[in-house]
């Protein structure tokens, strides 16, 4: 992806005040003042076909000028806190949407949703809080779709500081991973996972759990401590807000139809890309944390792994296919035992769906997001 840039246009001050927070508020708050100078969708010019094509999606991935990236989601978290400090119709509507989420999902609870388990459909309810506009619905689904952890918009207690009352509401009615159907295949327009990807995720999680008996093991190699694989369906829903953000930033360039599809397409394969390496980066990461796997196990994951990045397939082959040499050139010795090697060959085949998939997710998305929005074309690009 291309870095995106911030345009922070000067804009005339905009205020509505919230009321006093109530009696037993979690703590106090200082007053929410909407200012639309922080509105991140506001732009002052035009410019061309794949500047404003990259700049849709670097605005919110790279606000502010932090990144959106593996477990840091500063970048998009920054953009939906400007969003929502902007205007207080945009906070509204996503207070309104989350807030009977929030109640749908206590009566028809999800917990931890697997990639086999599917949830209802939340876009009906985005469109009606966005009042019937694709994109704006969503970007309400995305500010706190777009991940399932790290997601909150009131970071007032990280930075030792009063929460602030208009953010302070909106966090208390988040969706997270422990029970929201926002995450489950489908939530968004019952778009969800074919069955072939459903298979192979549960037949390479069980495959892996058998190469590793003990459960701790097979809880930091296999899918982190989860016995199958979850849905983390945020990545189709920040796909399909990217990809409706994007078209409708290309329509407004004003390119040739033939320049512009040949624009859309490649940043398409971008987005797609740009998830497999980050989540390689995330296992790279893995290997090098504490525990970190023992020897032989890691210098054979670490071969595997530069085979990954190379596209290679299969990521290990079966051990008798490799020659001496080749061993001895990669582990540094002259023998690997079957079983380590077993082990190593069940990560990585992990560690190659989960790239592929997530590649999957962000086309998925994409495909969708790219249909919802494709009539639509005006700026500012999502905003209330």
């Amino acid at each position: 992806m291309i870095a995106g840039v911030f345009f922070g246009a000067v804009l005339a001050l905009t205020a509505s005040a919230d009321p006093p927070p109530p009696s037993g508020s979690p703590s106090p708050c200082v007053p929410y003042v909407a200012d639309s100078r922080l509105d991140p969708d506001r732009k002052s010019s035009s410019g061309g076909l794949i500047l404003e094509s990259s700049l849709a999606v670097g605005e919110v991935m790279w606000h502010r000028g932090e990144t959106t990236t593996r477990q840091a989601n500063m970048g998009i978290v920054n953009y939906m806190r400007d969003s929502a400090l902007a205007s207080d119709v945009f906070r509204k509507q996503v207070l309104e949407f989350y807030t009977a989420l929030q109640a749908k999902d206590r009566s028809d609870r999800r917990d931890n949703c697997r990639i086999d388990q599917s949830g209802f459909d939340v876009l009906p309810d985005a469109m009606k809080a966005a009042k019937g506009d694709p994109c704006l619905a969503l970007k309400i689904l995305a500010f706190y779709g777009h991940d399932n952890q790290n997601n909150e918009v009131d970071d007032a207690v990280k930075r030792g500081i009063q929460p602030n009352c208009g953010l302070q509401p909106l966090d208390q009615v988040r969706s997270t991973l422990e029970w929201s159907n926002l995450y489950c295949s489908g939530a968004l327009g019952g778009v969800a996972y074919g069955q072939d990807w459903i298979d192979r995720g549960k037949k390479i999680a069980d495959d892996c759990n058998r190469a590793f008996p003990n459960d701790e093991d097979a809880g930091f190699f296999c899918n982190d401590g989860y016995k199958t694989y979850k849905a983390d369906y945020y990545h189709v829903i920040a796909g399909a807000f990217l990809a409706c953000r994007r078209g409708i930033a290309e329509r407004e360039a004003n390119a040739s139809a033939p320049a512009t599809r040949l624009v859309s397409s490649a940043m398409d394969e971008i987005q797609g890309e740009a998830a497999r390496y980050y989540k390689l980066e995330r296992f790279e990461e893995r290997m090098n944390r504490i525990p970190r796997p023992p020897e032989p196990l890691r210098t054979v994951l670490k071969a595997g792994l530069a085979r990954l990045r190379r596209g290679a397939r299969p990521v290990l082959p079966p051990q008798t296919e490799l020659g001496m040499d080749w061993q001895t050139l990669r582990f540094g010795f002259k023998r690997v035992d079957d079983k380590t090697y077993a082990q190593a060959r069940a990560i990585l085949a992990r560690f190659e769906f989960e790239a592929d998939f997530r590649v999957y997710q962000h086309k998925l998305g994409i495909n969708f997001g790219q249909k919802l929005c494709a009539q639509v074309s005006r700026r500012p690009v999502c905003g209330p």
